[in-house]
């Protein structure tokens, strides 16, 4: 019976993430520049930096404005951004937030791990880089659909093994679904702080 409900379960998880990623296609063509690296503007924003420091030795100034240096600290300040909680808040709902979070928990909490766990972890934290860099050249559609594959599919494993471990899951979970589908349905989204949307009609 128990098998038969984490099927079921697993099932709706599936159909409320597909809700939210025809939200996302239909409402959103792109998203936001604040998660794209442009290193152009670097040249500009170095001029202003070595300005401020006016009576530093030229070496000091150099050393820690150069555009190796602002080059690296964007690329990390865009990638943080990326995780932003309200960007998983609104491109996932609360039941797969949930799920990733438990797929982690797991993931650190077990003694054993494979290769395939492993593997799994280091696309967890590789992927946000083909937002960053290849916005241009790969349409936002195979974006969005790599993000929900992988993410869902993820938050869909910490399900399962929360279901099963967990005595009050069921609990647990269907009162996160129905948050999950108020959300969608009621609450405001801020969908224009990530992507560029289309008119809503």
């Amino acid at each position: 019976m128990k098998k038969k409900l984490t099927i079921l379960f697993l099932l709706l998880s599936i159909v409320i993430e597909d809700i939210f990623l025809a939200f996302w296609l239909l409402h959103c063509k792109n998203f936001q520049e604040i998660l794209h690296v442009h290193f152009g503007p670097l040249a500009l924003q170095l001029k202003g930096e070595t300005g401020q420091d006016f009576g530093l030795p030229l070496l000091l100034i150099r050393f820690f404005h150069n555009k190796p240096v602002d080059g690296f600290l964007l690329i990390i300040k865009t990638y943080f951004r990326f995780w932003d909680f309200l960007l998983f808040g609104e491109s996932l709902p609360f039941l797969g937030s949930f799920g990733i979070l438990a797929a982690g928990y797991y993931f650190f909490a077990s003694k054993t791990k494979r290769m395939l766990h492993w593997i799994i972890f280091l696309l967890f934290l590789i992927l946000p880089f083909t937002e960053l860099f290849l916005y241009s050249k790969v349409p936002f559609i195979i974006r969005i659909g790599l993000f929900y594959t992988f993410f869902a599919s993820v938050s869909l494993v910490g399900l399962w093994k929360f279901v099963l471990s967990q005595k009050w899951a069921f609990v647990i979970l269907t009162i996160l679904a129905i948050v999950s589908v108020w959300w969608l349905l009621i609450a405001d989204f801020h969908l224009a702080t990530f992507c560029y949307q289309y008119p809503l009609i």
